[in-house]
């Protein structure tokens, strides 16, 4: 089944939101409401030795399903789903596999600071666009 990425979301290891990207139709107040909701579940996980890395679905609210990664250096990758059925583990940890990419990337340049706000790239968010909308079986 075809899930509908609705959100997509980079925090800092303080939880700071670095890009919070919605798609379509839903409030972004309530996207973002799931996406910190989100952050209690996600610091559990991330207190427990055998979490690492992927932490698959974090929280099912309403009508969205949200899954979330944390790398080494706790920044944390979130993103909210249309709930419409099951979804594979595969597609999701492919999803932040390649989120994780650009953001390494991105944040890599030589010529990158990171503003106050996070982070303020229109190309970084046309590709994390691209992505969420191309991201087969998401």
């Amino acid at each position: 089944l075809q899930m509908p990425v609705v959100c997509c979301a980079i925090l800092g290891s303080e939880n700071q939101p670095l890009l919070l990207k919605t798609f379509g139709s839903p409030s972004d107040v309530k996207l973002q409401f799931l996406v910190h909701s989100s952050l209690d579940v996600i610091e559990s996980r991330v207190g427990n030795p055998r979490a690492e890395g992927y932490l698959g679905q974090v929280l099912v609210a309403d009508d969205f399903r949200v899954f979330a990664q944390v790398t080494n250096t706790k920044i944390k990758f979130v993103l909210v789903v249309e709930d419409r059925g099951a979804v594979a583990e595969s597609d999701a940890k492919k999803f932040f596999q390649d989120l994780h990419a650009l953001y390494t990337k991105h944040i890599s340049n030589p010529f990158f600071a990171m503003a106050e706000t996070g982070i303020v790239s229109a190309s970084f968010e046309a590709t994390v666009a691209a992505l969420a909308t191309s991201s087969p079986g998401l």
